[in-house]
């Protein structure tokens, strides 16, 4: 229909690139739902295929609703679809099995669609005001922070945390093995992790410099979780913590001999930087 309707007013070309930007938000929104309801991981346990009504119970959402969401991922490509007269089954298409599938590896993009929680959602929605002011709103920012007693612990970074361990192992181990273009792995080495989140970075920086000593640093509500993965990593006895703000926490004097800026560097331009 959208089709149908753009494509009288503009050249083909043009028709579909409006309505890729119309439904871009639909889309994610869509694929979000699928993996925090874990619909793909339901899909792939069955090759041939699940009954609607089956992938509802399980899920523990509506027939309906399940329905809807099934046929939107059929037009995303990510599901197919099999029907007969009295009924459908859905299954997972390749690209949904090989990234969609919460398995914790470096293929698992799921990170993607539940990075953030509703704060961070709320921000992009108000992308005009923070144009306006110049930047996001001091409830979500490091900015007046004497008006937040001192707080800067959103809760968007846990989400983070927990959400990114897949999709940061392909670089995380990229980086460890760019910083032996500078240290030799026997080397006991300083190595602070600035807004640690999940603490991948790190870990593979631990695990490939077995003499080093780490210290990882992030916001008191994040620091559980980075513990949890470096305890489960094998590494949390090689760890101490600094808990707060990086802009504002007071840092022991002794040098550093590696700083990882990974889930921060990109926030700020090079001056600030």
């Amino acid at each position: 229909i959208l089709y149908a309707y753009w494509s009288n007013l503009f050249p083909p070309a043009m028709a579909l690139k409006i309505i890729d930007l119309e439904s871009g938000g639909t889309n994610f929104f869509a694929i979000r739902a699928a993996v925090q309801l874990g619909v793909f991981d339901v899909l792939a346990k069955v090759k041939e295929g699940m009954q609607v009504q089956k992938v509802a119970e399980v899920i523990g959402a509506s027939v309906r609703g399940t329905k809807a969401l099934l046929e939107y991922l059929t037009v995303l490509s990510l599901v197919w679809s099999k029907c007969t007269k009295n009924e459908c089954v859905y299954g997972l298409r390749a690209s949904a099995q090989k990234h969609l599938v919460n398995r914790g590896d470096a293929d698992d993009l799921t990170g993607l669609f539940v990075l953030g929680d509703e704060t961070f959602f709320t921000q992009i929605v108000q992308a005009k005001e923070a144009i306006i002011r110049g930047g996001s709103s001091p409830l979500y920012s490091n900015d007046r922070m004497q008006e937040k007693n001192g707080a800067n612990e959103a809760k968007m970074w846990e989400s983070f945390a927990k959400s990114t361990i897949g999709m940061s192992i392909g670089p995380a181990t990229k980086l460890a093995t760019f910083a032996t273009s500078f240290f030799n792995t026997t080397t006991p080495i300083t190595v602070l992790d600035v807004a640690a989140g999940s603490g991948v970075y790190g870990a593979e920086i631990a695990h490939t410099f077995p003499q080093a000593k780490m210290y990882a640093l992030d916001q008191a509500n994040v620091i559980p979780y980075t513990s949890k993965f470096l305890n489960d990593s094998g590494l949390l006895k090689r760890y101490d913590f600094f808990t707060g703000s990086a802009f504002d926490i007071d840092l022991p004097s002794h040098k550093f001999d590696l700083i990882l800026v990974s889930h921060f560097i990109h926030h700020f331009n090079f001056d600030t930087n």
